[in-house]
């Protein structure tokens, strides 16, 4: 028995490795496609990495990440604690324990599993290759698309693996005929994977939507709790103009300061943005109902994940203004935008972080 255990432990740790391991190359190739395009980026002096190390002595430190500590030099002049993409990775492996975690951030289940918390309706869940309705009861595809051709339209998106908005589908009935519809439903069902979801379109709070009507535009709300500890940073995804998804990949990432008035903002290869593609400016507009949302997210952290350190929250205020939840960002955070938007939030976690990379 103890062998089996001991196989099955190693299974897991190497299961764990190999999903970590491909989010490293999925980042590593995104930073490296955005750095790319920079150029005149300041050197960082041998104190000012030596300070680094000092700073983070219990991290590994990647010549990667040195680039993005010269970004924010650039911007904002030298600091040791801006944390870039492989140095994030080295963190949450050990402060948001993966083995606990993954199956919570399933988006097929997680409303299931967390029914407190609001997340957009769901229609349809298809998990590994059974469909389902949304009291998970197993379904044909026909009745999957009777289901979803009663909505004016819905998003498909992955249920887990997800990065960057890949595979995220937007299906609007606009002004098919029920037929072509359901021929539409059904060829996007089949093309969508294993694992995905078909959950409702939202409606956003009207002072937000008019940045871009065609996209959510979400907030990230980057929630640290550590050692009892509780803080927040907040930074909002603009859609560029027609796009329906607010990734950075295909948004603007704007800054927020901690009484949720927007700064200026950064495109995905880190130009600065100071309004939307219609003309209005990021510095005239405060979130609404900021305080509100930061409190919901800080509670739910501390009440459903007392075991992880950093949770990315892609959150919003509804027409109704209610806060919903869209997900819930447990092994892939991504913290490197935020910080650059809304400046760095890590400092006074230092020991605590360092502490859990001994472990």
């Amino acid at each position: 028995m103890k062998i089996i255990q001991l196989i099955d432990r190693l299974i897991g740790s190497i299961t764990r490795k190999v999903t970590m391991l491909r989010h490293h190359v999925g980042f590593y190739l995104v930073d490296k496609e955005t750095i790319s395009k920079l150029k005149h980026l300041p050197k960082l002096t041998l104190q000012e990495k030596k300070l680094i190390k000092q700073t983070w002595p219990t991290l590994e430190i990647s010549s990667l990440d040195y680039t993005w500590s010269r970004i924010w030099k650039k911007e904002n002049g030298f600091s040791p604690y801006f944390i870039g993409t492989m140095w994030t990775w080295s963190i949450l492996e050990k402060i948001n324990p993966y083995e606990q975690v993954v199956s919570l951030q399933n988006k097929a289940l997680c409303d299931k599993y967390l029914s407190d918390i609001p997340f957009p309706k769901v229609f349809v869940r298809s998990i590994e290759g059974v469909l389902y309705n949304k009291d998970i009861q197993p379904i044909t595809i026909d009745e999957a698309c009777n289901i979803l051709a009663n909505t004016d339209g819905f998003i498909i998106k992955p249920s887990i693996d997800t990065l960057c908005g890949n595979g995220v589908i937007k299906v609007v009935k606009e002004n098919k005929t029920k037929d072509k519809y359901c021929k539409y439903i059904i060829e996007t069902l089949k093309q969508s994977g294993r694992n995905f979801i078909a959950q409702e379109l939202l409606c956003q709070h009207p002072d937000i939507a008019r940045l871009n009507p065609t996209s959510i535009n979400s907030c990230r709300v980057t929630t640290v709790y550590l050692n009892g500890k509780m803080s927040s940073s907040t930074m909002l995804k603009v859609g560029k103009k027609g796009v329906f998804k607010d990734n950075w990949n295909s948004s603007y990432v704007i800054g927020v300061d901690p009484n949720g008035n927007l700064k200026d903002g950064y495109d995905n290869y880190l130009n600065k943005v100071h309004q939307t593609d219609n003309g209005i400016h990021f510095s005239t507009i405060q979130l609404p109902y900021f305080d509100k949302m930061v409190t919901a997210v800080q509670n739910w952290h501390q009440q459903y994940f007392p075991q992880c350190g950093i949770i990315g929250w892609d959150v919003f205020v509804d027409s109704n203004n209610q806060v919903s939840v869209i997900e819930v960002n447990l092994t892939c955070p991504g913290i490197v935008a935020e910080q650059l938007a809304s400046g760095l939030f890590l400092q006074p976690y230092v020991d605590e972080i360092c502490q859990k990379l001994k472990k």
